[in-house]
Formats: C-alpha cells, structure tokens, sequence
C-alpha cells in the first residue's frame, strides 16, 4: 500500500510539470517568434546585399526600359519598337570583297581586309522583340554584335562563314541560335541585291562558330550578315554586312 501511495504521488508531481500557464504558453511563443524573425531579417539583408553587388556588375536600364514598354498606349510602344529596331539595323553599307583562293592552295581559305564602299543592297530587317521577357533577363546585357570574317574555299567550294565576338562580356546572356542572312545580286556584275533572306538558324555553341554556305552562284557576288538571339528571345545588333566575289 504504501508503495501504491509513493507510486501515485510521484505521478501527481509529474503531472504538475507538465502544466504551463497561459502567459507562460504565450512568452514561449513569442520568443520562438521573434528568434524566427530575426534569422529572416539576415537571410533578407544578406539577398539585399548580393543583388546591389549584382547591379553594379550589370547594366539593367535597357531591359527595364522594355518591360515598361507594355504600360505605353498601343501607339507609343510601337513607335518605340521601330525605333529601337532601327538600332540594330545597318547604318551604313560596307563592302568586303573577298580575293579569290590561288590554284596552288586548293582547299586553304583566304581571309580578305574590309573596305568601305557603298553598295545598294536593302536595309537590314529589324529584328523582333519577345512578346514576354522573363525577369531574369534583367540581370544579363543583350546579345553582343558578332564580328564576322568570310573566306572562300575551292575544293569543296564553299563560302566559310567565322563570327566570334569583339571582347569578353561577364554579364553576357545565354544565346540561343544564330541566324545567316544573304542576298545574291540579281544579274551578275550589276551591284544589284534583291531582299534579305534567312540562310539557316543555327543553335548556339560556345564561340568562335562557323558554318559553311554552299547555296550561291558562281560568277556573283553576295552579301552576308548574321546576328544572335538569347534563350530570352532578345536579338543583338546585326554584324557588319560584308560582301563577297563568287569565282567562276
């Protein structure tokens, strides 16, 4: 019995420690609370932080220009669409004409020196801007203008396209492809070039890329341009529009 009475006794002390008061209950809580908030408010300040580090790298003031674009009126926005198009359209004509490859070096291309010379080939067509832009893209620049060298080959005749870009770029996009544009000129010898079409789309890889042409006519010249798209959709400036001879 007195076992009994030692055994009850000793779960009526348990019992009593296991009650806490309402104010007790509530402290508890509030500290738990406040604990929370301050790790979050280190977790935030830290975030804060790292993205002031961030806009000093980067330059924002082009992408968010675009994204207030679809607050303008209908009217607005489209003028400023064709007036940042312009921007990427060539300004002026200029003409590389590319010396045809020796006899003796049947298969080595030849690099050509560019030199300014005004052709009557159309103006470039502007580029598109994406219907919907992430917001990730406002911590990358557009897309570089690529610089582009030609170089005619003779065995297997083709025409070698090579564009890398003028310098390194830390904030530079991801791209996503690079289109070929080309025109011919209508009879051989005139200057005369019709429109611009699309040669290929080629999917981006590390740079420098090359592609080789095979669609053209001998005995004409062409005129060639390329320009690149990243995986947000934006297009970059076109490359210099540059010309080459055709041998017979």
């Amino acid at each position: 019995m007195k076992r009994l009475r030692s055994t009850s006794a000793s779960s009526g002390a348990g019992d009593k420690r296991l009650k806490f008061s309402q104010s007790q209950v509530q402290m508890l809580i509030k500290q738990e609370v406040l604990s929370a908030v301050r790790q979050n408010e280190t977790k935030m300040q830290s975030l804060i932080e790292a993205i002031q580090q961030l806009d000093h790298e980067c330059d924002y003031e082009r992408t968010f220009q675009k994204l207030e674009r679809k607050k303008d009126p209908p009217d607005a926005q489209e003028k400023e669409n064709v007036e940042d198009c312009k921007k990427f359209e060539e300004p002026k004509a200029e003409r590389v004409k590319a010396e045809c490859i020796s006899p003796g070096h049947s298969s080595s291309p030849k690099h050509t020196e560019a030199k300014q010379d005004t052709l009557p080939y159309p103006r470039l067509p502007p580029t598109p801007l994406p219907s919907n832009l992430s917001t990730e893209a406002a911590l990358y620049n557009i897309p570089q203008r690529p610089v582009v060298q030609l170089a005619l080959i003779k065995n297997p005749r083709s025409l070698s396209l090579l564009w890398k870009l003028e310098e390194d770029d830390p904030c530079a996009p991801p791209m996503d492809s690079y289109s070929i544009l080309l025109t011919t000129e209508k009879v051989k010898g005139s200057g005369i070039f019709p429109k611009w079409n699309t040669l290929d789309e080629v999917k981006a890889i590390p740079l420098p890329m090359c592609v080789m042409v095979t669609k053209f006519k001998a005995g004409h010249k062409v005129c060639v341009a390329v320009v690149g798209k990243d995986k947000f959709g934006r297009f970059g400036p076109y490359s210099k529009v540059l010309t080459a001879a055709i041998p017979e």
